[in-house]
């Protein structure tokens, strides 16, 4: 039209990789401000973010499932995972530091494909299977859903409904919040004997040597002491334990605590069911004085679980589709 100039975009081509112009990648090509190749941009918020990269004159960093589905829309036909990521490395759309990089880009790919759920399969999809193992890209991305209708398509099983695993994740984190709270329960029940002879074994289990308790009338504000190993010394560690419900620990008791362990110990540990107040977590760690390690009671939970200690842990096997995977050799 006369009178009105046209946007002018300038590509080149480089090597026979990608086109360039103005640093900027968007699938296969890219280009200089003012033009964006559309079907490149997966869905609004990524063409935000293309929009904003373009102002600032800012690379965006190649994702794997982003060089996946640029070679797949090159060529224009399913391809295996040994091709896609062939095509990725002779086209150096993205680098690979694993020691097996193609379990990688299988795990990528298969985790964002619309007809395989499994337990790492992302919510949102990219890909679809399609026939002897091979992939082609979706049109733009689906988000899952938790009723898969199903059929066969070119002879390919589609995943069958069933329980959704997000849900399931889900209720088993729910279960597990609530097994940590009857331990605290437990604990916090315990009487302040059993619950000394429980801190030594849990510091047992930790590393720590020759644990003990001191007796009620010898402790002379410490519940008990070992020795943990720290490089080719030893260091001698003092312990205390506070089997409260309610009231928090204060800065009061780790002071007294801490003056206790003078002279005598490099380090203290101070258990309680309860928690601590913002003072007394101030105070755990002066300069040249002896530190004190805090452990409330959903750190102690934590250390139960960690170590399986007073825990156990049941093993659920989950299956998935993975009939695709027979066929990479081919």
């Amino acid at each position: 039209m006369a009178g009105r100039s046209r946007p002018r975009f300038a590509r080149r081509k480089l090597g026979g990789r990608a086109w360039r112009c103005g640093g900027l990648r968007l699938g296969a090509t890219r280009w200089r401000r003012g033009g964006i190749r559309p079907s490149a941009l997966s869905d609004e918020g990524e063409q935000e973010r293309e929009r904003i990269a373009i102002e600032e004159g800012a690379e965006m960093k190649m994702t794997i499932h982003g060089a996946a589905r640029q070679v797949m829309e090159e060529a224009g036909k399913p391809l295996s995972m040994r091709e896609i990521y062939d095509s990725i490395v002779t086209m150096k759309l993205y680098e690979f530091k694993a020691k097996d990089p193609i379990s990688v880009l299988q795990s990528v790919i298969r985790s964002r494909t619309e007809n395989i759920d499994n337990p790492s399969s992302q919510p949102v999809r990219r890909f679809r299977l399609v026939e002897d193992g091979k992939f082609v890209p979706l049109s733009r991305p689906v988000r899952a859903s938790s009723s898969v209708h199903v059929k066969k398509e070119r002879g390919v099983a589609v995943e069958p409904p069933g329980v959704d695993l997000d849900a399931l994740r889900r209720q088993v984190d729910v279960y597990n919040d609530q097994v940590k709270k009857n331990l605290l329960e437990s604990l916090r029940n315990m009487d302040w004997e059993a619950f000394e002879r429980f801190s030594a074994r849990l510091l047992s289990v930790y590393g720590f040597e020759d644990v003990k308790t001191t007796s009620s009338s010898k402790d002379r504000g410490i519940d008990g002491h070992g020795r943990l190993k720290v490089g080719l010394a030893y260091m001698d560690v003092a312990f205390q334990c506070k089997c409260w419900t309610r009231n928090s620990v204060g800065r009061v008791e780790v002071d007294q605590f801490r003056g206790a362990t003078q002279g005598e110990h490099e380090q203290g540990v101070f258990f309680t069911t309860s928690t601590f107040t913002k003072d007394a977590m101030d105070a755990s760690i002066k300069k040249g004085a002896v530190p004190v390690i805090l452990i409330d009671g959903v750190g102690i939970v934590d250390l139960m679980v960690d170590k399986r200690f007073g825990v156990e842990k049941d093993e659920i096997s989950i299956y998935s589709n993975a009939l695709d995977l027979i066929f990479e050799d081919d």
